[in-house]
């Protein structure tokens, strides 16, 4: 039916035919409603709001709806940032310089040992703390040191690392304390997991990590230890390259940005 803005004619209109424009008129607009009642204030088949339009396919400019399952699908959405925060994934191995990696970034990483033994991780790191995932395969010979040199080189006797840890099956500590020009991850690479938190700042530069080591020579260990880097001055600029002194096949290496 036709929309009348002006429905009235006054004075030449006649009054049944200026009442049927009205009725007409208030006929339309009611359908625009639930249930064809605007006492729900609820209008159906909104085009658009404020501007945009709603879909369950994440785009540019688009309100995301919940999808069939009631689930915030956003896999087509590169990412989601908040003032403080963000909600990333990137894979790492198509990086070519460092990457400045925001608050809850975290970058994947394919690592083939037996192709080569170090792994530039390229990310900058202004001061702040980082999370470290390392999982290897199962290793069947002896230990495989891993180590991270900060800003892509080594400190000769600048880090000082400690080590604690248990041999399965045994009930007294292995381990020490050493002064060494990188911060040691131990066996990060010899088989199992290992989660390292680091600290880039200048005055604070040190890491922890705790480890479960699945070699079968000599059975499996489980590690806690950490390095601290002495030197008050020098700035941890790039979080550095991952080395290793054997291959040991594949490693898939997680880094995530906390602070």
């Amino acid at each position: 039916m036709p929309y009348y803005k002006t429905p009235i004619i006054y004075p030449t209109g006649l009054i049944r035919e200026d009442t049927q424009k009205i009725n007409d008129n208030f006929t339309q607009l009611a359908s625009a409603f639930v249930n064809e009642d605007p006492t729900t204030n609820t209008v159906i088949n909104a085009d658009k709001v404020d501007g945009y339009h709603a879909s369950t396919t994440p785009g540019p400019t688009t309100i995301p709806v919940l999808d069939a399952n009631a689930i915030l699908n956003l896999v087509n959405s590169p990412a989601i940032i908040t003032k403080h925060y963000t909600f990333r994934r990137i894979f790492g191995n198509t990086l070519t310089s460092d990457y400045p990696l925001a608050r809850g970034e975290e970058i994947v990483y394919s690592w083939d040992t037996n192709v080569r033994l170090s792994m530039p991780l390229y990310i900058s790191s202004p001061g702040g703390v980082y999370q470290m995932i390392i999982i290897n395969v199962y290793q069947n010979a002896s230990d495989i040191s891993t180590y991270l040199n900060p800003n892509n080189t080594t400190y000769s006797n600048a880090i000082i690392t400690s080590i604690v840890g248990w041999q399965d099956m045994y009930t007294s500590a292995i381990g020490g304390t050493y002064t060494e020009s990188a911060f040691n991850l131990y066996n990060a690479t010899s088989g199992g997991i290992t989660e390292v938190f680091l600290s880039t700042y200048k005055y604070a530069k040190f890491s922890v990590f705790i480890q479960r080591s699945s070699r079968k020579t000599g059975g499996g260990c489980i590690f806690f230890g950490g390095s601290r880097w002495e030197d008050p001055n020098t700035e941890w600029t790039s979080l550095g390259t991952l080395t290793t002194n054997a291959g040991n096949g594949g490693v898939i290496i997680l880094v995530r940005r906390v602070f």
